[in-house]
């Protein structure tokens, strides 16, 4: 549901967090669609806000909190992106939100490489995520898998990168955060959905214990991801 433009942490200021009337008066309306006390709250799975500014994280966060959200899960894309966000959550936070943790969402992260990012991987990437994922912030392994459709990274880089990956899930017992993305329409499906479940199957993978992120693709797939029990994201 987070969904602001990033900016580099070369940006990062220290910025007032004083809230104008306007933004009390949105805050206000995106509480109407809050929780009430007696209901669990909101986890917001996949928060792409590590790279954010100062100001803006702040201002995503009260947003979220307004709005019921009472965890939130920073996506790590690469080693570089997951240290960044395993910092969020352990440091920089405080740093920017203040002691008062009653009034805000509670963050972890996830430690991986997306697809898009397996073609930078090296012999040290997965020791770098272990030791990531040994954080107490840390609840997933991810966000990896395969993009068949934009193909930054080799299809051959991406199967092997992601076998490794969920492997270390698998040799962990963590969760997985997934992405699957097949080839568009107008050059017909390449498989990503039958390659992402068999190497799924070939790890035993609990399917409750994976989420396919930002879900992209067929009916047919939705129902099989589903009736495996998978969890699926739908993009907005």
């Amino acid at each position: 549901m987070l969904s602001s433009k990033s900016v580099g942490s070369a940006g990062r200021r220290r910025v007032s967090h004083r809230s104008s009337p306007a933004t009390e008066a949105a805050l206000d309306g995106l509480r109407k669609w809050g929780l009430s006390g007696t209901e669990e709250g909101l986890v917001d799975v996949g928060a792409n806000i590590a790279t954010l500014s100062d100001g803006l994280l702040v201002q995503q966060l009260r947003r979220s909190w307004a709005a019921g959200v009472e965890r939130i899960v920073v996506t790590g894309t690469s080693v570089r992106r997951s240290k960044w966000a395993e910092e969020l959550c352990r440091v920089r936070v405080d740093k920017v939100m203040g002691s008062d943790k009653a009034h805000r969402p509670q963050l972890f992260f996830t430690a991986g490489v997306h697809p898009h990012e397996v073609k930078n991987c090296d012999e040290s990437t997965i020791s770098e995520l272990r030791q990531l994922a040994a954080s107490p912030y840390c609840v997933a392994i991810g966000e990896c898998g395969l993009d068949y459709d934009r193909m930054f990274s080799a299809r051959e880089e991406q199967l092997a990168w992601f076998d490794k990956q969920v492997a270390l899930a698998s040799d962990l017992h963590m969760p997985l955060f997934l992405h699957e993305r097949d080839r568009g329409r107008g050059g017909g499906p390449l498989g990503s959905d039958q390659d992402c479940l068999r190497i799924l199957s070939k790890h035993g993978i609990d399917p409750k214990l994976a989420v396919f992120h930002c879900f992209t693709g067929s009916r047919k797939v939705a129902q099989e991801y589903i009736q495996k029990g998978y969890w699926i994201g739908l993009t907005g």
